[in-house]
């Protein structure tokens, strides 16, 4: 078997489908950043009309803190979890392929 037999053939992503999900990661990240900018800006007693406005519109507590850094944590893990256990599954095919 030649060397070019064992490589993977991964299909190639279009640019258009790429620069999309750069967009909304991007979007939610920058959501994500100033969610946590309002927050800390409470916290150090930080006030502005705008960061009351923004803070009562999404009517945060401590209780939905620990409630969202829960899912954050479990979505980690389930997805270290499934990379982990993806990665064993493909090493496996190679040991097999090549022997």
């Amino acid at each position: 078997m030649r060397n070019s037999e064992k490589f993977i053939i991964r299909k190639q992503t279009s640019h258009r489908r790429t620069w999309g999900r750069v967009v909304i990661l991007t979007a939610l990240w920058l959501f994500v950043a100033f969610v946590i900018i309002v927050n800390f800006s409470f916290i150090f007693h930080l006030y502005s009309d705008s960061l009351v406005s923004f803070y009562l519109l999404m009517n945060l507590d401590y209780q939905l803190y620990g409630i969202v850094l829960g899912v954050i944590v479990t979505v980690s893990l389930i997805i270290w979890g499934y990379a982990a256990w993806r990665l064993r599954q493909l090493r496996g095919k190679q040991k097999h392929e090549s022997a």
